[in-house]
């Protein structure tokens, strides 16, 4: 059985944002989003570790975490990504992580294809000044 982790602002698997078609910056280890004021990144600090951190003004604050020790904040794990029109995917060894553009949506699952959360409220994010609040439907085990 894979463990399987999420750290970073929130317990987040699926996220939808405000309207409009996000800007997706690839990287070694993962993705930049930004859409709007919003800007989100995307880690795979580990096969079964994601590290999703969230800003409301545009960029990431402090490199401080309340769920990320500091030990785990440098590390990241290389993943291959596949980038689309619709947006881009990226695996680990042990998750499959795909980004929508619009409306902008984070979903990870395992690599059968095993959703790892349920489908998101209809306004999951609402960005007001320089915070956010998140909405985020989590399944019964």
């Amino acid at each position: 059985m894979i463990r399987t982790a999420f750290i970073g602002c929130c317990l987040l698997a699926a996220m939808g944002a405000p309207a409009g078609a996000a800007d997706i910056i690839v990287r070694s280890d993962g993705a930049d989003i930004h859409n709007g004021a919003l800007f989100m990144r995307v880690t795979a600090l580990a096969d079964d570790i994601l590290r999703v951190r969230a800003a409301a003004t545009g960029e990431l604050p402090e490199d401080a975490s309340w769920a990320v020790p500091e030990e785990m904040r440098g590390r990241s794990v290389p993943v291959s990504v596949k980038q689309t029109i619709d947006g881009v995917e990226f695996q680990t060894a042990a998750l499959t992580v795909r980004i929508e553009r619009s409306p902008l949506r984070l979903i990870v699952s395992d690599l059968a294809g095993h959703v790892i959360s349920a489908d998101d409220p209809t306004r999951a994010v609402d960005v007001a000044g320089s915070g956010f609040t998140l909405r985020k439907v989590l399944p019964q085990t």
